[in-house]
């Protein structure tokens, strides 16, 4: 069984008030950060986004998907884009991919 982020949370807190003396706990989702008891860190910890790749690296797949309308070069493209361990390269090539295989249908 599965908990939702609230009740993760509440529990969270309900642990943090018996180790409050003597620590925290943290909880970590992909899109958040949160410290039980919430007074235990004079700061949150802030965590940077990951780097947004360079748009030239998409370019040759755009150009055939808007200038040249030739749509299997553009999937062909970001499907080449889809290989590289680069996560954010990944993320962009297969979002333009999904798009690009709509338009295709």
């Amino acid at each position: 069984m599965a908990l939702s982020d609230s009740q993760i949370s509440a529990q969270a807190e309900r642990l943090a008030g018996s180790i409050a003396q003597a620590g925290f706990i943290v909880v970590l989702s992909p899109d958040s950060l949160e410290v039980h008891p919430r007074t235990s860190l004079p700061y949150p910890p802030a965590v940077p986004p990951p780097p947004e790749p360079p748009a030239s690296v998409f370019v040759p797949g755009e150009e055939s998907e808007f200038k040249g309308r030739d749509l299997p070069k553009a999937i062909q493209a970001y499907r080449t884009l889809t290989k590289p361990n680069i996560p954010a390269v990944q993320a962009g090539a297969l979002l333009r991919l999904g798009r690009t295989l709509r338009k295709a249908g």
